[in-house]
């Protein structure tokens, strides 16, 4: 009987903590490549909307960062840094803000019952890229006047 009573609150304990969803920034993060990269100590660079950089570079994959209620961007931002150190990245690129609708449910609800309440919660999404430093490039980049380059400003 003790055994029961003590497994029957475990199980309640981790529902219970387990069970609030909605609560928590999420993260999804989409391979591009099968090629894997180091995690970088450093910073990544971002950039926004249609920007790109100047060298050339290579896809690494997709980030999505869905925040919560309250969460800023710069926290949304760290996040992703995080990611994209992770997974070997030098930088960020098309960064979009946008939002979309979440649920936000606990314990409570599901045995009352009732429906899960609604928010809107800011998403970041971007590309984590390399910049492709090792190859010799054949081609200039796209509207580039200057000579082909395989490194951050070198030749």
């Amino acid at each position: 009987m003790k055994w029961r009573m003590i497994a029957v609150s475990t199980a309640l304990l981790a529902l219970l903590t387990m069970g609030c969803q909605g609560y928590r920034v999420t993260t999804e993060v989409t391979d591009l490549t099968e090629e894997e990269y180091e995690p970088q100590p450093a910073a990544v660079d971002f950039y926004f909307a249609n920007a790109e950089p100047d060298y050339w570079y290579s896809q690494v994959a997709f980030i999505e960062i869905v925040g919560t209620e309250y969460q800023t961007t710069e926290e949304l931002l760290e996040e992703m840094e995080y990611e994209a150190l992770e997974l070997g990245a030098d930088a960020v690129m098309a960064v979009r803000k946008t939002y979309t609708v979440r649920e936000r449910y606990s314990v409570w609800h599901i045995i009352n019952e009732e429906p899960p309440e609604e928010y809107i919660a800011p998403v970041l999404t971007g590309v984590a890229i390399v910049y492709v430093t090792d190859c010799y490039c054949l081609y200039k980049k796209a509207g580039s006047t200057s000579e082909v380059t395989n490194e951050k400003g070198g030749k």
